[in-house]
């Protein structure tokens, strides 16, 4: 695969004890800079990094602390920074007796836009699998079935992505621009996994590239046609939204055309799209009657009728479950039986 310039993720940014004016004073000092056009709002739950008032934090000692609520519809939250697994900077004045990596003056716009510079620092790990995630995207069936290994300009590994297992190992020190340009070597015997490297499902990286990208990747079929459920989505359950769980509850009871999954979910037709096109490309979801669900088929009677395929490119042997996905953990509407 050749170099291709470089599409920068969409990050979400959880703002937590800030007043309103605050937080349009931040918002404002991103929209000015170019650097941070890449950040959304988001929740904690689902949120890449946070931003932290200082200010409104009750130390409780060690690493933990609650921030008091902000603005009229926010809630107090209790944080460990220890268990943190998001970068968060804090904005002054923190607690003396809370010790913080990273601290910035609200009263200063440039200060704002380096300390969430310094968040996206931070994210290392999630833009080289968006990096990886956008070339298997933009591969499609090309890569289906077939085993690789990604090399860089000295021939060193830095990578093997095996979709005939749906499986990828990764170098720890593997980064987004080095996927720009290394390159792709078929091969049908993979060496040994090296010790250091990092190991997950393919789907992870399609998954990563789905939701983070501001490209529509849902194919036209899922809005033309049936959604059906497929299977528990390869990726581990903690990365699942509450919306994309409401998604998934209500398919594995019934298909829905996209208008009415989008009202019973409650959520505007933007937001169902976003829920489903990672689940899509963690094969949980499907727009083929065959590919549904076995229990689906079982429940009507269904013979199973070619429809075309959804030409997910990172597709595992059935009841595989890559690593951090346990089927013992999912929701019981959404456990395989």
């Amino acid at each position: 695969m050749n170099a291709r310039s470089a599409e920068e993720p969409l990050l979400w940014l959880a703002l937590l004890g800030f007043a309103p004016d605050e937080e349009l004073a931040i918002w404002s000092a991103l929209e000015a800079d170019a650097t941070a056009a890449c950040w959304r709002p988001g929740d904690l739950s689902t949120a890449n990094a946070c931003l932290v008032h200082g200010g409104r934090i009750e130390h409780l000692g060690d690493s933990r602390f609650d921030v008091l609520a902000g603005p009229p519809n926010q809630q107090s939250v209790r944080i460990d920074l220890q268990e943190m697994s998001r970068p968060v900077a804090f904005a002054s004045p923190v607690p003396t007796t809370l010790q913080v990596r990273h601290q910035f003056s609200l009263e200063e716009p440039e200060a704002i836009c380096q300390a969430v510079s310094r968040l996206r620092g931070g994210l290392l790990a999630l833009r080289t699998r968006f990096a990886l995630g956008r070339e298997i995207v933009r591969a499609g069936p090309s890569l289906r079935h077939g085993a690789f290994q990604l090399l860089g300009a000295d021939g060193n590994l830095l990578a093997q992505l095996d979709f005939r297992i749906g499986r990828a190992a990764l170098s720890q020190l593997l980064t987004a621009a080095d996927v720009e340009v290394a390159k792709w070597s078929k091969t049908g015997t993979l060496r040994d996994v090296p010790a250091d490297f990092v190991v997950m499902a393919t789907a992870e990286l399609s998954w990563t590239y789905a939701k983070h990208s501001e490209v529509d990747l849902l194919p036209s079929s899922y809005y033309e046609r049936p959604v059906f459920y497929r299977g528990p989505p390869r990726v581990p359950l903690g990365w699942l939204s509450d919306g994309q769980l409401a998604v998934l509850t209500e398919l594995t009871a019934n298909p829905q055309m996209l208008e009415e999954l989008a009202a019973r979910t409650r959520m505007p037709i933007e937001r169902a799209v976003a829920a489903l096109t990672p689940l899509y490309f963690a094969s949980a979801i499907t727009s083929s009657p065959s590919k549904a669900a076995l229990e689906w088929h079982r429940r009507v009677g269904y013979a199973a009728l070619s429809t075309g395929g959804d030409p997910a490119p990172s597709i595992a042997p059935e009841n595989a479950e890559p690593p951090g996905f346990q089927a013992s953990t999912v929701p019981g509407a959404l456990r395989p039986r």
